[in-house]
């Protein structure tokens, strides 16, 4: 009870903090994660519904469905951190590039 009221007072103290736009882009890009993450999860229940079909087609065991689950999403899970890692930028730049007049080397 204590952290929800504290949570929900540092939501609304940063957000007085906020600009509108700054609000308005930060509606916008947690309205298009929400959206995201819905398909996200239809799309593992469908994963799964098809995976199911295919164990029970074929009368595989019951624990290779699950080993095939953690499998499949052991990989998307690898695949995301490969790609966030590679849209790290190693050198720090974002400041460089974002500095007006900066020289590029």
């Amino acid at each position: 009870m204590l952290h929800r009221r504290w949570a929900r007072t540092f939501r609304e103290s940063t957000r007085a903090l906020l600009s509108q736009t700054q609000r308005d882009q930060f509606a916008s890009f947690r309205s298009k994660a929400t959206g995201w993450f819905t398909v996200a999860i239809r799309a593992t229940l469908l994963a799964a519904g098809e995976t199911w079909q295919i164990v029970d087609h074929y009368d595989w065991p019951v624990w290779l469905f699950w080993l095939l689950m953690v499998v499949m999403i052991g990989l998307a899970l690898l695949n995301t951190a490969v790609q966030r890692m590679g849209a790290e930028d190693p050198r720090g730049s974002v400041q460089a590039q974002s500095a007006p007049g900066a020289e590029q080397r």
